[in-house]
Formats: C-alpha cells, sequence, structure tokens
C-alpha cells in the first residue's frame, strides 16, 4: 500500500495514483517478491488545497531569498 497525504495549491489536474505508480515501476516495485507490486497495490491518496495562511508565507519562492520562506509543513 502507498499512501499520499498533504496540501497542495495548484491548478493543474495532477493523476497522483498514476505517478505512483509509474515511480514505483520505475524503481523496481514490480512484484510481492520484492515487497510492493506497483500494479496491483492499493494507492490511498488525500491531497487538499492548501490553508491561505501557509500558501502566503511559502509562495514566492522564486522571487524571495531562502531565509524570507515558511516552512509550508510544520502543522498547527
Amino acid at each position: 500500500m502507498v499512501m499520499i497525504f498533504g496540501e497542495i495549491t495548484t491548478k493543474a489536474d495532477v493523476n497522483y495514483e498514476k505517478i505512483v505508480r509509474d515511480t514505483c515501476r520505475e524503481i523496481g516495485f514490480v512484484s510481492n517478491d520484492v515487497g510492493l507490486d506497483a500494479d496491483h497495490c492499493k494507492v490511498l491518496v488525500n491531497i487538499e488545497q492548501q490553508s491561505p495562511d501557509i500558501a502566503q508565507g511559502v509562495h514566492g519562492h522564486f522571487t524571495k531569498k531562502p531565509e524570507e520562506i515558511g516552512a509550508g509543513d510544520q502543522g498547527h
């Protein structure tokens, strides 16, 4: 089983399950004999819209200095 959780800000339509399966397959998880079968494992995805407060702190990373960018994964 592969689980993907988190928050993101995007307008893109992302197929997370396909990305997970393709990535697992590329790195060699192709059967239960090696610990995971990319084509038959369960993939759980819970990606939600990033809160505006966190987004405000981390956006602009292309134009801000590193010390001006907040960490987006610190929770509450």
